[in-house]
């Protein structure tokens, strides 16, 4: 079976084609949390977007913010390789090694942005993002991960795992 995508803003698909298409979670309030999980990723998935709005945290120093990946066995902690760091005169990059981070310079500072991750072959997972702050720095991040069986889930805390978000929300787009 074949689909025929052309200039004449037609569409021709096989009975019974389906397309998936951009697939939204609902958003999450992270405040007076200190993680959230979205699960129930289905196995067809090969690029999730990571986005959220305003998130502090409300102690604890410097303390990035995680973005770990997870299979039916449960969220992978280790594996990832990669690095994050403020462009614009901010802190020194970190490397990571227990997830994609995002490195975080003060608890009052709020930040906002997106990291892409697609699967690169197999269970091979690439990540890449820009995210802002209201000290306005800009942070980037890119890494990767091979976990030991299909995405299910995806978990966003931060490195301590106790530190309470006050502020900011979430949400995951995949495709």
């Amino acid at each position: 079976m074949t689909a025929i995508i052309d200039g004449s803003l037609g569409f021709t698909a096989p009975v019974g084609a389906v397309y998936n298409g951009l697939q939204t979670a609902t958003a999450v309030s992270l405040s007076g949390s200190t993680s959230t999980t979205f699960t129930n990723i289905p196995s067809w998935v090969k690029k999730i977007t990571v986005m959220w709005s305003a998130i502090q945290q409300t102690s604890g120093g410097v303390n990035p913010f995680y973005i770990q990946l997870g299979t039916s066995g449960g969220i992978v902690t280790s594996g990832y390789t990669g690095g994050s760091g403020y462009v614009g005169g901010g802190p020194a990059a970190t490397s990571m090694s227990a997830a994609f981070n995002v490195y975080e310079d003060t608890p009052s500072t709020a930040y906002s942005g997106l990291i892409t991750i697609t699967n690169l072959t197999g269970n091979t997972w690439v990540a890449s993002g820009i995210i802002g702050n209201t000290q306005a720095y800009t942070n980037q991040v890119g890494g990767t991960v091979t976990l030991s069986g299909a995405l299910t889930q995806l978990k966003f805390t931060t490195a301590s795992g106790t530190n309470v978000f006050s502020a900011g929300s979430i949400n995951i787009i995949y495709e």
